[in-house]
C-alpha cells in the first residue's frame, strides 16, 4: 500500500473520531438554521450532527443543504426554500489521484461505501424511503434534488428563519 492510500485512510479514519466542526454557540441555540451549504468532509459533517441529535437541536433546512450536509437530516424540518441535494461520496482531489495497483482501488472503493454508509446512517425513514423511490443515491457526479413542498412533506414543515434570530444565518 502507498503512502498516499495510507494518509487517506488514516484521515478519514482520524476525522470520523476527532473532529469538532460545531461551534459551541450552534450547539447551545434552540435551532441550527441551513442557508447555503454545499457540503464538505463527510466525517465533520457526522460529528456536528452527532452533537446537534445529542443536544436535541433541531435543524431548519431554508436553503440549500447538499451532499454532507445531509448528515444534519435526523432532526430537521424544512421550510418552502428548501433544497437538499444528495449524491455518493467522493474523495478529494488530492486522494483521488492515480494508485498502481488494484488493492489500492478496491481500498478507496471501501472508504467511499462506508463515508456513503456513514452519512446515511443521520436519514430518517422518509428520507431513506424517498431516495429508493428515485432509484437511489446517484454517482458522485451528478445530484438528486428534494426541494420544496415535497422536503416539507418528507421532512416536515417549520417555520421560516424570519421568525428564527438573524445571528443563524
Amino acid at each position: 500500500m502507498t503512502r498516499i492510500a495510507m494518509r487517506v485512510i488514516v484521515t478519514v479514519v482520524a476525522a470520523a473520531g476527532l473532529t469538532q466542526s460545531a461551534s459551541a454557540e450552534a450547539v447551545r441555540t434552540s435551532a441550527y438554521v441551513v442557508k447555503r451549504d454545499w457540503g464538505g468532509v463527510i466525517a465533520e459533517y457526522h460529528r456536528h450532527a452527532q452533537r446537534l441529535e445529542t443536544g436535541s437541536k433541531r435543524v431548519v433546512i431554508d436553503g440549500v443543504c447538499a451532499s454532507a450536509c445531509t448528515a444534519y437530516l435526523r432532526n430537521a424540518c424544512a421550510t418552502p426554500r428548501a433544497r437538499i441535494g444528495f449524491h455518493r461520496a467522493k474523495l478529494s482531489r488530492n486522494a483521488r489521484g492515480r494508485y498502481k495497483s488494484d488493492r489500492e482501488k478496491r481500498l478507496l472503493k471501501s472508504v467511499t461505501l462506508y463515508l456513503d454508509q456513514l452519512l446515511a446512517s443521520h436519514y430518517p425513514q422518509t428520507v431513506k424511503h424517498w431516495i429508493s423511490r428515485k432509484g437511489g443515491i446517484p454517482a458522485s457526479n451528478q445530484i438528486l434534488w428534494l426541494e420544496g413542498t415535497e422536503a416539507q412533506r418528507i421532512l416536515g414543515m417549520c417555520r421560516t428563519s424570519k421568525t428564527l434570530s438573524s445571528r443563524w444565518r
